[in-house]
């Protein structure tokens, strides 16, 4: 099934005559990357008319030990997670997987495939409350436990605080709560800022040099798993549509913002959602430091920060996954 239905001009940022790509329900499947067993996927229309990919496992488990909602981060798409989903199911979780709208097989934003814009972080709000209406309508098992990376942890938890989602805990890693030192040259809010004010917010993000060479770069900030890295690349080059290139400036003052917002003492201190926030030691992406404190203000929040472990934390070695694993499980089995 394919939908084309967009926002308006203004929101989605079309011109006339150039149409946005619709959300599609294929999954790309290479010999590198299996699929799970089961697993399918459909198109969900947003309140706000936006056509959302999501992929379910089409039978739920005899005994369910609740549902895990995966929501991955900036410029990632389901088929990424396969591996994960896969060893969610070996635990007896049923598992769903959105794709954010404007990138994955979601609906685009601009006539410009491969921008990665936003336009504010609600948008993501109305996908994830149209995510959880889908969980509910088919009577999903609880409890729900939201699975959520980078930005994906970021809209989670400005989920969490906005209105009640019926998600009764949550595992966060690489939460974007601040970027990286390393990452964020000096006055980068100021200049986004600016330049979304003066009508550039659909314009990519500069950056210094061209495209790196082909293969695995040893040191990439992702992973440091070449098979996981090389793995994820096969899946763009069988599907091209997935990828989407550098953010717009309008993506990047609305993660500024929504950042903000989440390093608020008073923001970590309202939630009332049990929360597993996991951190690579080794994060060049976001800031392991400010996970640490917004771990230490939120309440219910308890924290892993793992040796050796880049910013994609379900893609590492073995070793480090393991770990993860063994982090998650005594998660959702503690009261």
């Amino acid at each position: 099934m394919i939908l084309g239905d967009a926002l308006s001009p203004s929101e989605a940022g079309r011109t006339p005559g150039r149409a946005v790509l619709p959300a599609t329900d294929e999954l790309a499947v290479v010999p590198s990357n299996p699929m799970p067993p089961g697993l399918s996927a459909r198109v969900l229309r947003t309140p706000d008319g936006l056509g959302l990919r999501m992929a379910m496992t089409a039978q739920l488990p005899r005994a369910p030990r609740g549902t895990v909602l995966l929501l991955p981060g900036r410029a990632d798409f389901i088929e990424k997670y396969f591996e994960p989903i896969g060893e969610l199911q070996a635990r007896g979780f049923a598992v769903a997987c959105l794709d954010w709208r404007g990138q994955g097989g979601s609906q685009r934003l601009l006539a410009d495939p491969s921008r990665n814009h936003a336009a504010g972080f609600d948008g993501f709000a109305v996908d994830l409350a149209t995510a959880l209406a889908e969980l509910r309508a088919r009577n999903w098992p609880r409890p729900v436990v939201g699975l959520a990376h980078s930005m994906g942890a970021a809209a989670l938890l400005l989920g969490l605080r906005r209105a009640p989602l019926g998600v009764d805990r949550a595992v966060l890693t690489a939460p974007m709560i601040a970027l990286s030192p390393s990452l964020r040259p000096p006055f980068a809010e100021m200049a986004a800022r600016l330049c979304n004010a003066v009508g550039l917010g659909r314009r990519s993000v500069p950056v210094r040099g061209g495209p790196g060479a082909p293969g695995f770069p040893p040191d990439n900030v992702l992973t440091s798993d070449a098979r996981r890295y090389l793995r994820s690349l096969d899946v763009i080059a069988a599907a091209p549509r997935l990828a989407v290139g550098r953010p717009t400036i309008g993506w990047l003052n609305s993660a500024f913002a929504a950042m903000a917002t989440l390093r608020q003492p008073s923001f970590a201190r309202g939630l009332e959602t049990k929360l597993l926030c996991v951190a690579g030691a080794d994060d060049a992406v976001v800031s392991t430091e400010a996970t640490a404190r917004f771990a230490a203000q939120a309440p219910l929040a308890r924290l892993s920060v793992l040796a050796g472990c880049r910013h994609d934390i379900l893609m590492e070695r073995d070793e480090v996954r393991a770990a993860f694993w063994r982090e998650f499980d005594g998660f959702v089995s503690g009261d």
